[in-house]
C-alpha cells in the first residue's frame, strides 16, 4: 500500500489519500493521523503528534511504533528520551546522543 500511495503522489503531487488502516507503518507515513473510537474522531495530529502520547493510545488498544515504545520504556526507567522518534533513524540518533552524553 505505502508503494501505491508514494506512486500516487509521484504522479499527481497534490493530491489528498485517504486510507484506513491499522498498519502502523502506513500511519507513521502519513501527513496527518486520524484516530478513531467508538465510531467517532478521537485525536487528530501529525503521527508524531499521535504515537508520541503512548499512554493515550495504547488505552485504546491501539500500537505505537517500536521506536516510541523503545523510548517509553526506557523513560519510565529514568532516561530522557522523547517518544516522538517515530522514525528508526531519529531513535537511533536520540538513543546514540544520550550514550554519548
Amino acid at each position: 500500500m505505502k508503494t501505491l500511495i508514494k506512486k500516487m503522489r509521484d504522479i499527481v503531487p497534490n493530491i489528498t489519500i485517504v486510507s484506513i488502516t491499522h498498519d502502523i507503518s502506513e500511519a507513521v507515513a502519513s501527513d496527518k493521523v486520524v484516530v478513531m473510537n467508538k465510531g467517532k474522531v478521537f485525536a487528530t495530529g501529525t503521527p508524531k503528534e499521535i504515537f508520541s502520547q503512548v499512554e493515550l493510545v495504547k488505552s485504546l488498544s491501539l500500537d505505537v511504533p517500536q521506536t516510541s515504545e523503545i523510548a517509553y520504556e526506557l523513560s519510565k526507567l529514568g532516561f530522557n528520551l522523547s517518544t516522538e522518534a517515530i522514525s528508526i533513524d531519529e531513535c537511533a540518533k536520540q538513543l546514540y546522543d544520550f550514550l554519548k552524553g
